[in-house]
């Protein structure tokens, strides 16, 4: 079985900047068409980023394959990088990744597109199509501070205005809210609750969404520069517990608007909400249709983890991210570790040039990460919950879209539900 550990204040012994730098490598073996297409793009946001008042993201682009035409050079890109021919081999792609230091590699060439998972986790490098290449350059923008996105011209936006605008997914919303807004006999409350979530918990959900994925690009170029004290631990807490408390904050008030426009009489307002299986049933007896949502296994899958990461947050503690590694068989003792730091030849060098009175402290920081070094590490994000029904092991970095989808299509398919003629039960 696996095992969890880490130190006990691991918060103070990671350090390391953010990093300003994307670097991705082109495949040009597309459609000419196509490739000066993404040229153009990718002129556009680097002159964007150069341009910002605080100059704080930089984009380097490398082509290989295919010599591109003069018309495509004009762009003022980094100049053309045969030598990085681009084949489906992993080692190739890994040396390659690692050598120019690229956050990704773009192709539309299936054979390379299908070790984009094993590339990915030996050397921290996205592979990706056009579309997944964009998607990362604009997370990159916006994790900078730099409201981007290709797509619509949106950007330099505030960030309530340009995630309401950026995403599909918003402007039914937004309608909702008038369609809410415009109904007679409803509370002052209600409207204000309805206001809140849709017209601004939604866009600072979206920002953490997107800061996590930010987060997760940075997390990879730490692995790929083998630096051993930066995986952003302080930032991935900080965003993941607000992650949770915002779309846990959502689904109650999303609660609060169900009980209010369906004309439930519920005095015990602690009972208000969908994570509650009496609330649940509730919802059935008047809206059949909307109450049968909230029973679907996707939703109670989704809401049961949603409520055990919130209780854990709010009254716990705060998300922090440690190492799995591999129950070794044999442990070694503290003993056998203590003696083995102790006839190093480091150790001898360290201690003699150290003041006596620091050889505990680096003795025992010596011996953990020794500790460490011997066992086979799985993961480095992983999360372990103690609660009332047990423990939970969790790998919260992976959950940031699942989250964020369910979390909009509950939103959407309510409002729907709510704003048309009902069916009682």
């Amino acid at each position: 079985m696996p095992t969890l550990f880490g130190d006990v204040y691991p918060e103070i012994t990671n350090a390391g900047p953010i990093q300003r730098l994307y670097a991705v490598l082109v495949d040009a073996r597309m459609d000419l068409l196509l490739a000066d297409r993404l040229i153009r793009q990718l002129s556009l946001i680097r002159y964007y980023w150069q341009t910002s008042d605080h100059n704080s993201a930089i984009l380097n682009v490398y082509w290989s394959n295919l010599s591109i035409p003069t018309i495509l050079r004009g762009y003022n890109m980094v100049p053309l990088c045969e030598e990085l021919e681009l084949r489906a081999d992993e080692e190739r792609l890994r040396t390659v990744s690692l050598k120019h230091d690229l956050d990704c590699i773009c192709t539309l060439d299936d054979s390379v597109l299908e070790l984009s998972e094993r590339v990915e986790k030996s050397c921290g490098t996205a592979v990706k199509n056009c579309a997944g290449l964009m998607e990362e350059v604009e997370l990159f923008s916006r994790g900078m501070d730099l409201p981007w996105s290709m797509g619509k011209p949106v950007f330099n936006m505030p960030w309530t205005g340009f995630h309401s605008m950026l995403h599909d997914s918003a402007r039914p919303f937004s309608e909702a809210f008038v369609e809410v807004w415009s109904r007679k006999g409803l509370p002052v409350n209600t409207l204000e609750t309805c206001r809140s979530l849709l017209l601004n918990r939604i866009a600072e959900t979206v920002f953490l969404h997107d800061r996590l994925l930010f987060l997760r690009i940075q997390r990879r170029k730490s692995k790929r520069k083998g630096w051993e004290r930066q995986k952003f631990i302080f930032e991935c807490s900080l965003f993941l517990s607000a992650y949770y408390h915002q779309i846990w904050g959502g689904i109650e008030q999303l609660s609060r608007l169900i009980k209010d426009i369906l004309g439930m009489r519920i005095n015990n307002k602690v009972t208000i909400s969908l994570g509650n299986p009496k609330f649940r049933a509730k919802v059935i007896a008047v809206h059949r249709d909307l109450g049968q949502v909230f029973v679907e296994e996707r939703f109670i899958k989704w809401i049961d983890h949603l409520k055990v990461c919130r209780d854990y947050i709010a009254h716990q503690g705060t998300i922090v991210l440690r190492p799995l590694a591999e129950k070794l068989d044999s442990p070694p003792t503290r003993e056998s570790l203590v003696e083995e730091v102790l006839q190093s030849e480091k150790w001898k060098r360290v201690a003699s040039h150290t003041p006596e009175y620091h050889h505990a402290g680096i003795l025992d920081q010596w011996v953990n990460v020794l500790f460490h070094d011997k066992h086979k590490m799985l993961r480095d994000d992983a999360l372990i919950l103690f609660h009332e029904e047990g423990r939970s092991l969790l790998f919260p970095l992976d959950a940031i879209e699942w989250n964020l989808d369910n979390y909009l299509h509950y939103l959407r398919i309510s409002l729907e539900l709510l704003l048309e003629p009902r069916q009682r039960g």
